[in-house]
């Protein structure tokens, strides 16, 4: 078991970024991470690693680098920030402490310095309790076709989590002008992702699950907005910055996808430690389900990502199970038989979740082993890296690396 604390430098100067990786070779028990292209793809690096410390060079802008330490800070308290600046006055000193700095030091960085404050904030995180530091799993449900039934898995999975994993959930409506998971989970759309756009500079991410309407199972929603015409006020930037909020206030956050690869869902997938992948067992879904792993594999999602479930089976006139397996040439985790349709039908004009109303059956069973399986939790994947030279035009040439 690797014990080590990782320490992540976000510097845009290649030459210092190199310097002080150099320095920490003194440190014990650390794995050193950089990041020396962009800052936002720092706060990726961040939320990926949930490292120890932050190493933050205020170049080549004061201002720009102030501005991502509060970000860092609000979305991630739990990270000690150390500020590298070539000078270091009170003004700089005390703006850097409001945005959460803990150690300060100057180029031409001393090594001695460095080390010694790196050492100090490590021997702090260590005596602290690991009770207080909030680690996430985030997980979007993608159908390969229409039916497939990802907001049914979605809304139950998510309950599921909760409830076997004693704590809070979120499921995040992704489908802005049709999404219906308010009624699986049989709550009123109280807040919605509009109304956190227009506060996202003002918002208090410690009171984010108070804000959101809450099951008695411990699942709150978040939804898309009350009307379908405000749907294109919702920008992928608001959507970064509240999967980012969402990360610092929930332990386990359900996205429910619509059927569409778009700027949101692929953004959703990006930040999200697995997709899963529903699929149907009939020949129309296994078609688009190829073309969809043909694109995740040219996207750099791999198979510790991408987990394939197969939903409805019934064991009668479809695909045998081997065969799609041998067709997609992609392993299959989990096969969720098909349930009543009239108790489906039942269970969502009620608004009761299918595995409360009926936690025995075959299906809330198979949910429940899912379920497990992410509590239990693989090792989340390694996300995709972007492309260094300037986007070409069009969609999918913007998303392949």
């Amino acid at each position: 078991m690797d014990n080590r604390m990782t320490i992540a430098v976000i510097d845009l100067d290649g030459d210092s970024s190199l310097l002080i990786v150099d320095m920490l070779k003194e440190v014990p028990d650390i794995s050193v991470q950089t990041e020396t292209q962009d800052l936002y793809r720092g706060i990726s690096l961040v939320r990926r690693l949930n490292p120890a410390i932050v190493i933050l060079n205020l170049y080549p802008s004061e201002d720009a680098a102030m501005e991502y330490a509060q970000k860092l800070h609000k979305y991630f308290p739990e990270c000690s920030l150390i500020v590298a600046a070539k000078k270091m006055n009170s003004n700089l000193v005390l703006n850097a402490m409001r945005v959460g700095a803990r150690e300060f030091v100057m180029h031409p960085i001393n090594k001695d310095e460095l080390v010694g404050a790196v050492k100090k904030l490590l021997q702090a995180k260590k005596e602290a309790s690991p009770d207080s530091l909030l680690s996430s799993k985030m997980v979007t449900v993608f159908g390969a076709n229409g039916g497939a039934g990802a907001t049914t898995v979605a809304a139950n999975l998510a309950a599921l989590l909760a409830r076997h994993a004693k704590a809070d959930s979120v499921v995040i409506d992704l489908n802005f002008q049709f999404g219906d998971a308010a009624l699986h989970l049989n709550v009123k759309n109280r807040c919605s992702i509009l109304d956190l756009a227009g506060q996202l500079d003002r918002l208090d991410v410690s009171q984010l699950a108070t804000l959101l309407p809450k099951t008695s199972d411990g699942v709150s929603l978040l939804s898309g907005p009350a009307r379908i015409e405000e749907a294109e006020s919702i920008t992928c930037g608001h959507l970064e910055q509240i999967l980012m909020a969402v990360r610092s206030a929930f332990p386990y956050i359900v996205i429910d996808a619509p059927r569409a690869l778009n700027d949101f869902t692929v953004k959703a997938m990006d930040e999200s430690d697995h997709v899963l992948m529903l699929a149907t067992p009939d020949v129309p879904s296994i078609y688009n389900t190829t073309r969809c792993l043909e694109l995740f594999q040219k996207m750099g999602y791999d198979r510790e990502k991408v987990l394939l479930a197969l939903n409805r089976c019934n064991g009668v006139d479809e695909l045998d199970p081997s065969a799609i397996e041998e067709l997609l040439k992609y392993p299959v985790l989990w096969r969720l038989p098909k349930h009543d349709p009239s108790a489906m039908a039942d269970a969502v004009n009620k608004g009761v979740l299918i595995s409360k109303m009926l936690p025995n059956a075959k299906l809330s069973q198979s949910l429940l082993i899912m379920a497990q399986h992410l509590i239990g939790g693989v090792k989340p994947a390694v996300k995709r890296k972007k492309p260094a030279n300037p986007p070409l035009p069009g969609f999918f040439q913007r998303i392949i690396k």
